[in-house]
């Protein structure tokens, strides 16, 4: 038997059985011819079937390395055309909006400036992390210059969101909407700026708030306000809510028992609940009578108008970078037709009047300048912890 399966072995590997039969090999006459002792038609199929699978096993091989090959060779023409095109972007960086042709891609508008564009409108800005936004530049206040992260005119858009959506923005930059909590912690945190606040009543009348120090934390932190250096003609309603975390319908970050989101319906840094909440309902005529549990509804910037039931017509939050404000001032003293500095009390909240317009009536532009820079290393170093 051993004499039978080497014989059949060599004759398969060395090829001694050479012509096809459409039969079996064990019936066929090369076999016949084998003497006696060497014939075993059990042991001949054995082997014969072993043969078989040890073809079909190699074809099968063939045909899986042959489309392994065609697949590779698929997916390096792939990289080869990315690695080109990768290439080529790197000879050709994006520095122009996408959406309007020959306009620099910028960090914020006040870049617009020093290129030598200076009208208000629609522009795509580019995030430190590389996103690109589109927002209202608004270049004809205060020197221009001023990046638009907020903006109510007409009630057009729905400020009753929730968290993801405040935090990464909503709206349309053409009327109204809110740029994304994230997006203005990355602006904030990599570069300082100067917030100011734009708001009408429905009086045709306008005020302002500045604050020479703002920016806020990360959504790990739950997006915390931090501002100071207040200045302006609308009375300071934002200082109360200095500090706070940013909260949402469905997100309670306040002091207050309930949701002063849910209140409002809005998103803002309340406190308990607080004496602004600029993200709040459209009040076409501005005037929402409070009801009888206390609840308020509107745009609400108490401390220009000493009103709590007093919605605002239209208002503009905007930024612009903290040293390009000062130099301008510094510069264009002359023409800076801004009002005077005027410090609101906030006897609300435990400020005593008397001393606080002693403290302002001594605040001189050294005095500003030295606030300024303590409060930018105190941004640093919040920032940095």
């Amino acid at each position: 038997m051993g004499a039978v399966l080497v014989a059949l072995a060599w004759a398969c590997i060395l090829g001694m059985v050479t012509t096809q039969y459409d039969g079996s090999i064990c019936q066929s006459m090369d076999y016949r011819a084998l003497t006696r002792e060497l014939q075993n038609e059990h042991q001949c199929m054995i082997l014969e079937k072993l043969q078989r699978d040890f073809e079909a096993d190699k074809n099968s091989r063939e045909g899986l390395l042959n489309d392994l090959v065609r697949r590779i060779d698929k997916l390096s023409k792939k990289i080869s055309k990315l690695k080109k095109s990768k290439e080529d972007g790197k000879e050709k960086p994006l520095k122009y909006s996408p959406a309007l042709k020959g306009v620099p891609l910028i960090r914020d508008c006040h870049e617009l400036i020093m290129n030598g564009i200076t009208v208000s409108g629609v522009y795509s800005v580019k995030m430190p992390l590389g996103r690109i936004v589109n927002v209202w530049c608004d270049m004809d206040t205060d020197n221009g210059g001023w990046t638009v992260i907020q903006r109510r005119m007409d009630g057009s858009v729905n400020f009753t969101r929730m968290w993801n959506d405040y935090t990464f923005g909503f709206g349309n930059a053409n009327s109204e909407y809110w740029i994304g909590n994230e997006n203005l912690y990355q602006m904030t945190t990599y570069y300082n700026y100067t917030m100011r606040i734009d708001m009408y009543g429905w009086e045709n009348d306008h005020a302002y708030a500045e604050y020479g120090i703002f920016f806020i934390s990360s959504e790990q932190n739950g997006f915390q306000l931090n501002i100071g250096n207040y200045r302006g003609t609308a009375g300071d309603s934002l200082n109360y809510h200095n500090d706070m975390k940013f909260t949402t319908i469905d997100k309670d970050n306040d002091k207050w028992f309930l949701n002063c989101a849910a209140k409002d319906g809005a998103g803002w840094w309340y406190r308990n609940c607080g004496y602004s909440s600029l993200n709040g309902l459209y009040i076409p005529g501005g005037n929402k009578t409070i009801t009888p549990d206390g609840i308020i509804k509107g745009i609400i910037w108490f401390h220009w108008k000493w009103l709590y039931n007093y919605s605002l017509r239209k208002t503009e939050i905007k930024i612009k970078p903290s040293l390009a404000v000062k130099i301008e001032r510094e510069l264009f003293t002359d023409l800076d037709d801004t009002p005077s500095t005027v410090e609101t009390p906030h006897t609300e909240v435990g400020i005593d009047d008397t001393e606080e317009e002693e403290i302002e009536e001594e605040t001189d532009e050294e005095d500003f300048d030295e606030g300024f820079e303590e409060g930018f290393e105190e941004n640093i170093e919040t920032q940095g912890g």
